[in-house]
């Protein structure tokens, strides 16, 4: 593996930290699974306005759950962690 630096914005970084912990991997396994993901979807190197389709599919992995997700997310992470 090479070692490497990114810059994220917080919602970014705070978004990426929620999955790793729901999936219970390290910070660093999550951002290699989401890079590796976009890079399945033709974002990687020649990639042309394809990209941007696959930037909005990357956004819908995390799908699903409650309609209030937004505005409660505390709770149910609370919900998840006393599992």
């Amino acid at each position: 593996m090479v070692r490497t630096q990114i810059m994220l914005d917080e919602m970014q970084m705070e978004s990426v930290r929620r999955l790793a912990h729901v999936h219970r991997i390290s910070l660093a396994e999550a951002v290699r699974r989401l890079v590796q993901k976009g890079l399945e979807m033709g974002l990687g190197p020649g990639a042309d306005k394809a990209g941007a389709c696959g930037l909005l599919a990357i956004a819908g992995l995390a799908g699903g759950g409650p309609a209030d997700l937004g505005s409660n997310h505390d709770k149910y992470l609370e919900e998840e962690f006393s599992k």
